[in-house]
């Protein structure tokens, strides 16, 4: 019996040993394949992930260059503009400058001061108006006048001047309005 017995404990230990080693491979090829599919299912999972951020970065990033472009338009716009209204100083500037050396050549200094200033000792001395009257008379070329018609004269003129002046103003200026 005791041969028989180790034959059998041979013969079960060889089954056994053949069970275990394929028990032992299934379970490793089972565990094998469960953390394969856990690792694909994380992976995809990270994918999908990443693959979604991207997207959004991208979408984030063309909003943003779309309104950079549009910015930049838009300060060009800004910026021709500014160029536009500077030559526009420029030409008004000019034009006023014109006008104004106009209006000053049309100005009359009255040098004979007893004619206009109340304050002047010969003011009020027929004989000193009389003599500055016709000095003044004979500077402008016009015989003959009065202190009236010399004072209608210059309040002619600085009205008139100051109508073209005016008139010249508002034209160029609605002009660019």
């Amino acid at each position: 019996m005791g041969k028989i017995s180790t034959l059998l404990d041979k013969k079960l230990n060889n089954y056994l040993s053949d069970f275990v080693e394929s028990f032992r491979k299934a379970l490793k090829d089972d565990v094998k394949n469960l953390v394969q599919a856990e690792m694909d299912s994380v992976v995809q999972q990270l994918k999908d992930d990443f693959t979604v951020t991207t997207n959004f970065i991208c979408d984030e990033q063309s909003s943003l260059k779309q309104e950079i472009e549009n910015k930049s338009h838009i300060i060009k716009h800004l910026e021709s503009e500014t160029l536009r209204f500077q030559k526009e100083i420029n030409v008004l500037t000019n034009r006023l400058t014109s006008i104004e050396k106009i209006s000053r050549s049309k100005n009359i200094e009255i040098h004979h001061k007893c004619l206009w200033d109340t304050e002047n000792v010969n003011y009020k001395n027929r004989d000193a108006r009389s003599a500055a009257l016709v000095a003044f008379s004979q500077e402008f070329g016009v015989d003959g006048l009065g202190l009236k018609e010399i004072t209608n004269k210059i309040l002619k003129n600085a009205v008139s001047c100051g109508k073209e002046k005016d008139k010249r103003f508002n034209e160029h200026w609605f002009r660019y309005c």
